[in-house]
């Protein structure tokens, strides 16, 4: 029993606690590798977290965009259409349509902002509603929910899904329109281009009709005024010539003034004749007492005509011929202003209708709605690549965030 090899006895098992300093452990090895410390649970929530933030955000858009381009979304055909508006008598851009006819400058603007803003609106998308069902046209896909429009949709929804589906674009300093209209066939495309092009004739000639029955409308308007007031002023002269019993106020005081000239003139000549006779008879010959006596008379009578002429008209009780002159020569010049005015008026009216007849404006139509051959929209390789890029970088984002705060917390 002696000679037994003895059983080998069991090394001491080290405590499990933590070692503070391997070197100071007389059975470490300093060629062995480190222990790999095991991952604690808060490091494996911040991988979970990071996950699930790179799945909302980058994954769950991806296949979301995915799913409505290649699953849901319809294929999308665009026609094109351009025009602007003329005028027969101008190879330049007709003026505005709620301008005066043969107008004062301006160019189309004016008439190519009205189309614009006719063409977005609420009352179009209604009038091309009514003409080619839009709510059946866009709701041919129900499937997309992002470009189809339901079948109850109000007249709101129907005016903002025109704004996306019908593109309209000016050329403020040529006048061109240009209308793009999407639907998903080929040939509804065509045919909301086509209805809007109508709808712009119809407007272009609505208007160009009441600016041409405006103007000639001004015109007689005018002419109507100055006849009346022709005809009042010819009242108020018929009245004046009734109440001084005067046809001609100015014709009588020229004729008053004839027989003073009348007389002036034979009292020129009594005063050479009694000149004469005193250069041959003596100062008591009856003569030069006769000649004296006719010189007075003239004189008296000179006096008497010129205060007839101040003093009063015709009339007995008249208004002093002045005053007669003044108030019928005020009446005769607004009579003068009145004919011209009513002669200028006549012309105007002439060249109203002249011009309504010779202008008219119309829709020049540059390109005719187009029918396409193949779908241009959606894009959805490059749809799909617009969106994993942003959602991308929004990932990328959110994951800068979350680490900067971690980050400062810990420094913290």
């Amino acid at each position: 029993m002696q000679n037994a090899l003895p059983f080998p006895q069991p090394r001491p098992v080290p405590s499990p606690g933590p070692v503070q300093n391997p070197a100071r452990d007389p059975g470490h090895d300093p060629a062995a590798p480190p222990p790999v410390p095991l991952a604690p649970p808060r490091r494996r929530r911040r991988r979970l977290a990071v996950l699930a933030l790179v799945l909302l955000l980058f994954a769950a858009p991806v296949a979301a965009a995915g799913l409505y381009l290649f699953a849901l979304a319809g294929d999308r055909f665009r026609s094109e259409a351009a025009f602007s508006v003329r005028a027969q008598d101008a190879p330049v851009p007709a003026a505005g349509l709620f301008g005066v006819l043969g107008g004062l400058g301006g160019g189309e603007a004016s008439d190519a902002e009205i189309l614009f803003d006719v063409l977005r609106s609420r009352a179009m998308a209604e009038r091309i509603d009514a003409r080619l069902d839009l709510r059946a046209i866009y709701g041919r896909v129900p499937g997309d929910l992002v470009f189809g429009l339901p079948a109850d949709a109000t007249a709101e929804d129907l005016a903002r899904h025109w704004r996306r589906a019908v593109r309209v674009t000016l050329d403020r300093q040529a006048g061109i329109l240009s209308v793009s209209a999407d639907a998903f066939t080929a040939a509804e495309a065509r045919a909301i281009a086509a209805a809007l092009l109508e709808e712009s004739t119809r407007i272009v000639n609505g208007l160009s009709a009441q600016a041409r029955a405006d103007a000639i409308g001004f015109a007689a308007a005018d002419l109507a005024e100055a006849e009346a007031r022709l005809r009042d002023i010819r009242a108020r002269l018929a009245d004046f010539r009734r109440a001084h019993r005067i046809v001609d106020p100015s014709a009588d005081a020229a004729g008053q003034m004839g027989v003073v000239s009348s007389l002036e003139q034979d009292l020129a000549r009594a005063l050479i004749d009694r000149d004469m006779l005193r250069a041959y008879a003596g100062p008591e010959d009856h003569r030069l007492t006769q000649a004296d006596r006719r010189i007075a008379a003239i004189r008296a009578r000179i006096e008497a005509e010129r205060g007839a002429i101040a003093a009063a008209g015709a009339a007995p009780g008249a208004s002093p011929m002045p005053d007669v002159l003044a108030g019928y020569e005020a009446l005769l010049t607004d009579l003068e202003f009145a004919q011209e005015a009513y002669t200028q008026a006549q012309a105007n009216l002439a060249a109203a209708r002249a011009e309504a007849r010779r202008q008219t404006r119309y829709l020049a139509t540059h390109i005719a709605p187009t029918l396409p051959e193949t779908a241009e929209y959606p894009r959805r390789w490059a749809d799909l690549g617009l969106v994993a890029a942003f959602a991308a970088m929004l990932c990328a984002l959110a994951l800068v965030s979350t680490y900067s705060v971690r980050d400062g917390r810990v420094a913290g």
